[in-house]
């Protein structure tokens, strides 16, 4: 996974360019700003990775690393929003970067996605909404299939893609690191994960769901 979301952007195709540009309200009351990557957020995505716990940065890049080169800097900066698309969850006040999501072409028809949230961002809704967000952008850019290698201790994003119908693989010699995939052309795909973002959404708000009840 690392190989594809940290290189150098892929070279544009025909595709039409993405770009994400929203606001969201998380549990607490807290609004946050969430938007593609910008090559002025080279010093945000410095500061928000070397603030991540070791382990946090160990499950994203599925390795030890002390923080970002200048190489993984270069390539997570230069999404082209084709064929690598970068979102970055912010916040209102400072505008410092609490997430980062990943996009990227594997083959055409094919792509991988990889996020992470800031360790004391976390349960509160953000990595649910951008696996969603994901979802949403992979499927309307005519990919058929999404992708991502994960470490078995990950329980947190195990829990999302299996809420979001991802299927798993382990193959002999793999280790700690596993295969998901989601097959994009299955319409049901997404009911799982909208209804739980959704959930999230209500109870920010303070609606009700079908069945009465505040969540």
């Amino acid at each position: 996974m690392a190989s594809h979301l940290a290189a150098e952007a892929l070279a544009s195709d025909e595709r039409e360019t993405r770009r994400v540009e929203e606001n969201w309200h998380l549990r607490g009351g807290i609004e946050v700003n969430v938007r593609s990557v910008e090559s002025r957020d080279a010093p945000r995505l410095v500061r928000f990775f070397q603030d991540l716990s070791s382990q946090s940065r160990y499950l994203r890049f599925l390795s030890h690393l002390p923080g970002l080169s200048t190489e993984v800097l270069d390539g997570l900066i230069k999404a082209d929003g084709q064929d690598h698309l970068g979102l970055v969850v912010l916040t209102r006040r400072e505008g410092a970067i609490v997430a980062d999501a990943r996009l990227a072409k594997v083959t055409p028809g094919k792509a991988e996605f990889a996020l992470v949230v800031a360790d004391g961002w976390q349960a509160k809704g953000i990595g649910r909404r951008l696996l969603a967000k994901i979802i949403e952008v992979a499927r309307s850019s005519g990919y058929a299939t999404l992708q991502a290698d994960y470490l078995s201790e990950n329980r947190r994003m195990i829990g999302l893609m299996r809420d979001a119908r991802f299927q798993f693989h382990r193959l002999p010699g793999d280790g700690p690191v596993g295969h998901a995939c989601l097959d994009l052309h299955w319409d049901r795909v997404p009911d799982a994960i909208a209804m739980r973002t959704q959930a999230v959404t209500n109870s920010v708000l303070g609606r009700a769901d079908q069945s009465g009840s505040t969540r």
